[in-house]
């Protein structure tokens, strides 16, 4: 997550800095992280490979020691003490965790034990700083996202890159390089310069890419921030209101009409005009896309005020990090709450959440032992596992529990009068006694699955009132883009986490629900007035995309279908076009027809000029494309498909093969199943 990387890329510049205070500048690029770990005050030791074979390091629990083999290449000497070093910094809830800023410490996580992690690190945790080619992916794979040990390997490995490669030096390094040097001399050369291997410097690279320019850090103290310096987009009058909306608040946004402009707007009048300090602002998203354009945008944002006063420590001490507003998507921040709080929801503090693949075998150990009659016919005894993994995920997300769902699927039964109301009375209650076999089988083994993520989230923060008063008390403002895709759990879930005066503030579009398949409903935007009684409801209605042709074409349509409650028209703000447009509705009795139709369409305005080149079909999914394309192609019209190459139906067949190679119990077994032979 980007707001994860920029945490961890601003602890490794504080500590830098520190450094730097307390011996001066070093001489050349090679950061001298043994004098650092020296100052710090932690001692470092040798073992030799017979005693922990396949161990690197570890930072021995309970003490100031580094422990390292013996006989390491120096490249990977120093990449393993970096990486010790930042278990010591981001992991201990005492010494320097405690005196570094952006680690945030809840009670629960001070009376944690330390070293309730496995602490030797061994050659996979370390791959970043093996020098082999073939060195294993340090990426997690399907159903490790969220393994706190994975994550805090995860976390040393990139601390250290961090450390070893600052941000600054290394892009004036790579600036002062001559053109004419061959990529492997100038790889070669950047890696000796910063006594690391070539796999570190070409991974701390690609990292470098998802990065601010120059990672913004803030004082912590809001009354130090120099807010004449925080530039607010420039705003029309609706955004302008919307931004400095009391709370609870709806942002009704148009399509085109700014929703990303005006959040981060948002964000600038609740730090400058509110005295809100950035740590304390939450904003919510859906996909990982958003919340990292979102974050880049926060950060072009702030990142004028961390230069100002970025040299001072301030009270958190010598490695203090100022934090930032924390930018994730709604599951990546209930994974993150259920990673510090597991035991409370009945997971191991190291749960997995099990991908589609595992569970699928999950549901078939549990189903052969019910006696089924409706989902489990003996021709094809999983037959009905997608559908009913679909349906437990419907239930949670709608919060619905194993018990409440039998104790329906009873009533439903008992109220039965004709037999078709009886048969859909008994699937219920199959698919209930499913359902509860299956969640005691991921409690038994303390994993959670994708929908439990928002359901425990929630759990957590209704039975644990001091969890959820430490977490309002963090964040003191909530921000959701896209409130349009939330289903009953996630709305559930945002009422306890802002609190009865609702401290949310949301933005959503009822013409782009693309969540319904989970719950989401564009009626939610009509249920907040509901819910929030105190709600300020905003509209945003200009529309800077679209010409007014196109405007018009689609609220003929929309309008007509969306609640009235959330109806809205736009107003284009974008002049029309030289070129005239026009928007024809064409109606075929099947597909043939409308294939024929588009092929005389297109073919029609080559004829009269335009190439091929500067006309598109846009369909509504993969199998029509297809289907287009080859129409077109009949007709010896050349086409280009769109698709990443990456999501092309027969690259996906070829990479779920070759990934049964290293996975075989992975999500590419359900595809490269389906394969012929």
């Amino acid at each position: 997550m980007a707001e994860e990387a920029t945490r961890i890329e601003r602890a490794a510049e504080a500590l830098l800095r520190w450094l730097e205070q307390q011996n001066g500048p070093w001489q050349d690029d090679r950061v001298p992280v043994d004098e650092l770990v020296a100052a710090i005050g932690l001692d470092v030791a040798r073992f030799s490979l017979a005693l922990h074979p396949g161990t690197l390091g570890y930072l021995e629990p309970g003490e100031e020691l580094i422990f390292l083999r013996a006989g390491l290449a120096e490249p990977v000497r120093r990449f393993t003490l970096a990486h010790e070093l930042g278990h010591a910094v981001l992991h201990r809830t005492d010494g320097l965790a405690a005196r570094t800023a952006g680690t945030w410490l809840t009670q629960a996580d001070e009376e944690a034990d330390d070293e309730s992690y496995e602490s030797i690190c061994g050659d996979d945790d370390l791959v970043a700083a093996l020098e082999t080619t073939g060195a294993k992916s340090e990426l997690l794979a399907a159903g490790q996202a969220y393994s706190a040990r994975a994550q805090r390997e995860g976390e040393a490995n990139a601390f250290a890159a961090a450390l070893l490669l600052p941000t600054d030096q290394l892009r004036q390094a790579i600036a002062s390089l001559r053109a004419s040097d061959s990529k492997r001399t100038i790889t070669r050369h950047l890696a000796t310069r910063f006594g690391v291997s070539e796999d570190v410097l070409l991974r701390r690279l690609s990292a470098l890419l998802t990065l601010p320019a120059s990672p913004a850090t803030s004082p912590t103290d809001v009354s130090q921030l120099p807010t004449s310096n925080i530039p607010t987009p420039t705003l029309d009058d609706e955004q302008r209101a919307a931004a400095a909306a009391e709370t609870p608040a709806l942002i009704i946004a148009g399509p085109g009409s700014g929703k990303t402009t005006t959040l981060v707007a948002r964000v600038a009048y609740l730090v400058r005009e509110r005295g809100i300090a950035p740590e304390h602002v939450l904003a919510l998203t859906f996909s990982r896309k958003a919340a990292r354009e979102m974050a880049d945008r926060l950060g072009m944002l702030l990142g004028d005020t961390a230069g100002t006063d970025g040299d001072r420590p301030n009270e958190h001490g010598p490695l203090a990090q100022p934090p930032g507003p924390t930018v994730s998507t709604i599951h990546a921040f209930c994974g993150d709450m259920l990673r510090r709080y597991a035991p409370l929801v009945g997971l191991r503090p190291d749960f997995r959440v099990i991908g589609e693949a595992e569970g699928y075998f999950l549901l078939r150990r549990v189903a052969s032992g019910l006696h089924l009659q409706h989902y489990m016919p003996l021709t094809a005894p999983a037959l009905y596992f997608p559908d009913l993994l679909r349906a437990i995920s419907r239930a949670k997300d709608s919060l619905i529990e194993p018990e409440e769902y039998a104790a329906t699927a009873q009533t439903m039964l008992e109220a039965a009068k004709t037999p078709d109301d009886r048969v859909a009375a008994e699937r219920a209650q199959e698919l209930a006694a499913v359902y509860g076999a299956y969640q005691q089988a991921l409690a038994a083994r303390g994993d959670a699955d994708f929908g439990d993520l928002v359901r425990l989230c929630a759990r957590l923060f209704r039975d644990n009132p001091d969890v959820l008063a430490a977490v309002r008390q963090r964040f003191s403002a909530v921000l959701v883009d896209e409130f349009q895709d939330i289903n009953r759990a996630m709305g559930i879930l945002l009422r306890l986490l802002t609190g009865e005066d609702g401290t949310l503030w949301a933005v959503g579009d009822a013409d782009q629900a693309i969540y319904r398949f989970r719950g989401a409903s564009p009626a939610n935007l009509a249920l907040f007035t509901r819910e929030y009684s105190d709600a300020h409801v905003h509209h945003l209605s200009g529309n800077y995309r679209s010409t007014p042709t196109i405007i018009a074409a689609a609220e003929s349509i929309a309008l007509s279908l969306l609640p009235g409650d959330v109806r809205m028209s736009l107003r284009p703000l974008r002049p029309s076009s030289a070129t005239s447009q026009r928007v024809t509705l064409a109606v075929a009795p099947d597909e043939a027809a409308e294939h024929a139709g588009l092929v005389s369409e297109i073919s029609a305005r080559h004829q009269a000029g335009y190439a091929w080149r500067d006309q598109a079909a846009l369909c509504r999914t993969r199998r029509q494309a297809r289907a287009v394309v080859e129409a077109l192609h009949q007709a010896d019209i050349p086409t280009r498909v769109a698709a990443p190459l990456l999501d092309q139906p027969l690259i996906r067949d070829v990479l779920a093969v070759l990934s049964l190679l290293t996975e075989p119990a992975g999500a590419g077994l359900l595809r490269a199943g389906d394969l012929p032979g």
